[in-house]
């Protein structure tokens, strides 16, 4: 029997069609399976000429960027972009597999030098930043915190565990008002790392460790922009998640001090008997006329005080004026 020349055109060219649509239907399997198992990817394809220059990522065609430089270790379709670091310049926070990527873009963005902080994490589809600056993060199993304010080291900032944080119930603790008047006009504040879940209170990674404990009334006592270190629960005060001991807590205020942007303040406090200098107790200083001041300096009637102790000179003029920018 003699075949069509038409005819075997015609088979091959169904032959040819199959193997084509069962290609395609394979490869949206397998990106059907990575979007199961990371999420979908957030492109960021519109940048605004703002974002750009604030070292935002994006992704063009299967490849990710910081600024104009494309970033290899991202080149992969189950990388998924989570959002920003907001307190420091271009801290770009990625998820690939079960494990996080910082990438740091340094001083300068457009150098193209970067830097890649990786930790590790345990559910890559429900991981996200959250809480002030975004230096928490959670997954369905576990609470995270940058390791940038843990140590307060700014060049740091893998996450690490929270252990026996809840991440259902875990919410930092920062009042309406304490927002508005600590951060008014400063734009990197991040009010306090006090937060609570169903079980336990917490400062920064640890837990606050005392058995009359309140963490339902826990409050932030505000100081200032920045980090505030104070709280209250009831009838006791905590520095840092300490508590502080032999305080008159119906009378305990921490002193406000307003700086400029970039120049800090310090943490003086008072209650009807004692000055204190975090949680130590000034013993020589005047209630009366006590006056936090930039820091690391305050002063009485009778002086300056540094750190908490008192001066036998008196510090120059300008170390008492902010002189940032």
């Amino acid at each position: 029997m003699k075949i069509s020349p038409n005819l075997s055109l015609v088979a091959i060219l169904t032959i040819a069609i199959v193997i084509t649509v069962g290609i395609y239907l394979n490869k949206d399997h397998k990106n059907e399976e990575q979007d199961q198992s990371l999420g979908n990817l957030s492109l960021l394809e519109n940048i605004s000429e703002s974002d750009y220059n604030n070292g935002k990522a994006y992704l063009v065609q299967g490849e990710f960027y910081i600024e104009d430089k494309k970033i290899p270790e991202l080149n992969t379709d189950n990388t998924r972009y989570i959002g920003s670091l907001t307190n420091w310049y271009g801290k770009n926070v990625f998820v690939k597999n079960y494990k996080g990527l910082i990438i740091s873009p340094g001083d300068d963005p457009k150098s193209g030098n970067f830097e890649i902080f990786e930790f590790p994490i345990n559910d890559s589809l429900t991981f996200e930043l959250f809480g002030p600056g975004n230096f928490y993060a959670r997954d369905s199993q576990t609470v995270y915190i940058s390791q940038a304010v843990q140590d307060n080291n700014s060049a740091d900032f893998n996450f690490t565990e929270i252990s026996e944080a809840d991440p259902a119930t875990f919410k930092p603790i920062a009042t309406k008002d304490l927002d508005e008047q600590a951060c008014k006009g400063i734009d990197n504040c991040f009010t306090s790392y006090y937060a609570i879940d169903k079980n336990n209170a917490f400062y920064l990674n640890k837990l606050i460790n005392n058995e009359n404990l309140d963490k339902d009334s826990l409050v932030v006592l505000p100081d200032g922009p920045y980090i505030n270190y104070y709280s209250k629960d009831g009838e006791d005060i905590y520095f840092k998640g300490e508590l502080i001991k032999g305080v008159d807590a119906k009378t305990f205020k921490p002193l406000l001090f307003q700086p400029y942007e970039g120049c800090g303040k310090d943490v003086y406090a008072v209650d009807s008997f004692t000055v204190y200098y975090g949680a130590q107790k000034i013993s020589d200083a005047d209630i009366a006329t006590f006056e936090n001041l930039l820091s690391p300096y305050a002063k009485d009637r009778f002086g300056y005080f540094k750190e908490g102790k008192r001066m036998q000179n008196v510090p120059k003029a300008e170390e008492l004026v902010c002189s940032y920018g």
